[in-house]
C-alpha cells in the first residue's frame, strides 16, 4: 500500500510506501536522526516526483554520508537528502511544507 493514494486511485501528497517509511525509520534510528521530512514534490502535490526528498536532523556529519548510502541502497526508488539546518530558508520552508515521516520534529513559524 502507497501513503498518498486516495481510495479512488487518486494522487495525493506524501506518497512513501509503507516498506520505505519503515526502512527510513529503521536507519533514521540507527544513525540517530532526530528527524526526516518529505519535502518537494513528492509532499506538496504537484506531481508526483520520480525521486524521494528528504531532510534530515540529527545525524553527526561524520556518519552523514553514511548514512544517505543506505537509505540509496535500501529504498525502492532514488532518494535525495539534505542535512537540515536550524536556522536556514530551506529548513524554515521544509519545516513550514513538508511532512515529518519519522521523529517528533519542531516546526518553525
Amino acid at each position: 500500500m502507497l501513503v498518498g493514494i486516495e481510495e479512488d486511485g487518486a494522487y495525493s501528497p506524501g506518497m512513501v510506501s509503507d516498506r520505505d517509511k519503515a526502512t527510513i525509520a529503521a536507519l533514521a534510528r540507527r544513525y540517530g536522526a532526530a528527524s526526516v521530512w518529505l519535502f518537494g514534490s513528492n509532499a506538496d502535490g504537484r506531481r508526483r516526483g520520480r525521486d524521494l526528498d528528504l531532510a534530515v536532523e540529527g545525524v553527526a556529519p561524520a556518519r552523514f554520508f553514511q548514512f544517505v548510502g543506505d537509505l540509496m541502497l535500501s529504498l525502492s526508488q532514488p532518494v535525495d537528502v539534505v542535512a537540515l539546518e536550524k536556522r536556514s530558508k530551506l529548513g524554515t520552508l521544509i519545516r513550514r511544507d513538508g511532512i515529518p515521516i519519522y521523529g517528533q520534529p519542531a516546526r518553525e513559524g
